[in-house]
Parts: C-alpha cells; sequence; structure tokens
C-alpha cells in the first residue's frame, strides 16, 4: 500500500480533514446527474478540451489539446499524455489532490476514433471505498460495482473498478 493510500484510508476511516493537507477538486470535477455520468459545465470543458483529431488519410488521428484549466487548479494539474493502440486512445491528465477526501491520481479520457468517448477518475484508494464515495454522491451503483444503463440513444457502462494499485470510476457509453 502506498503513502498516498494510507493517508487515504486514515482520513475516511477517522473522518479526518483531509482537505487541509490536500487541495481539493471537488468544485472542478462534479455532476449534473452523477447517475447518468453528465458533468457540469466546467467538468465537461476540461474532458472535452484534451484531445482533438487531426485528418489522417481517410480516418482521424487523437492528438493532445491544452486543456480548459481553471487558474485556482493550474498548480494541481500535471503534463497530459496521450497513449493510443489501435483506433483506441486515452488521454491522461495526472491530478495532485484530492475529490471527496479520496486522494485523486488523474482523470482520463477513454475512447475509440469516430466513436463515443468516456471518462475515468483514477484513485489511490481502495476499490470499496470509491465505491462507498460515488454511492454517497449519488451514482447508485449496486454492490457489484458495476452495471449498464440503458439511455435514450446508447447505454452506459458505468462503475468502480481496481486498477493498479488504486481504482477507478468509469462511465463509457456504449
Amino acid at each position: 500500500m502506498t503513502y498516498r493510500q494510507i493517508a487515504a484510508v486514515a482520513c475516511v476511516s477517522l473522518g479526518l480533514g483531509c482537505t487541509s493537507a490536500s487541495p481539493s477538486f471537488d468544485r472542478l470535477i462534479s455532476f449534473v446527474d452523477p447517475k447518468s455520468c453528465e458533468p457540469d459545465k466546467t467538468f465537461d470543458a476540461l474532458l472535452n478540451s484534451l484531445v482533438s483529431f487531426e485528418p489522417s488519410g481517410v480516418s482521424y488521428t487523437p492528438a493532445l489539446k491544452t486543456p480548459q484549466i481553471p487558474p485556482e487548479f493550474s498548480g494541481m494539474i500535471g503534463t497530459p499524455h496521450l497513449k493510443t493502440n489501435g483506433n483506441e486512445y486515452r488521454a491522461t491528465l495526472p491530478l495532485h489532490g484530492v475529490w471527496h477526501n479520496l486522494p485523486l491520481r488523474s482523470v482520463a479520457v477513454v475512447g475509440w476514433v469516430e466513436s463515443e468517448q468516456g471518462f475515468e477518475l483514477l484513485f489511490d484508494a481502495d476499490r470499496a471505498q470509491v465505491l462507498a464515495t460515488a454511492n454517497r454522491l449519488g451514482f447508485g451503483l449496486p454492490p457489484s460495482g458495476s452495471e449498464y444503463r440503458e439511455g435514450a440513444v446508447m447505454g452506459l457502462n458505468i462503475g468502480v473498478s481496481e486498477h493498479g494499485d488504486g481504482a477507478a470510476i468509469y462511465c463509457m457509453p456504449g
């Protein structure tokens, strides 16, 4: 277990005010409707500002853009990076702070060229803590931690999964 994970367990378990030691992303990463993963205006602008698509023959190639970050968060965000694998891409923006008292490692926009994209919030916390926080905030996930939700046009895969030595909240259309 990493130092950040141990600190997170202590903060959540003991109800300590950990946000005073770590800057909070609560105002940057928020939702109009957590149950449908609908980000609010500021979070949506951040997600949509990470990747652009450059023409490449008959298709497009994902490219990093300069993310739209409100000035008060600029010192809390690292350098974004892009990883591609065939037509899949993952644009990751490192974050240094907490989200609802969970140590937040990054936000990633994940998708497929010429298709839908979703996002992940990656934490230095265990899956049970992340699931409990997600449900406290209104994501409405079952004990299994994930589910497929029908939508008007397409469905949504939403959940919390283990991710290396942490856990992630994911929202993926499809």
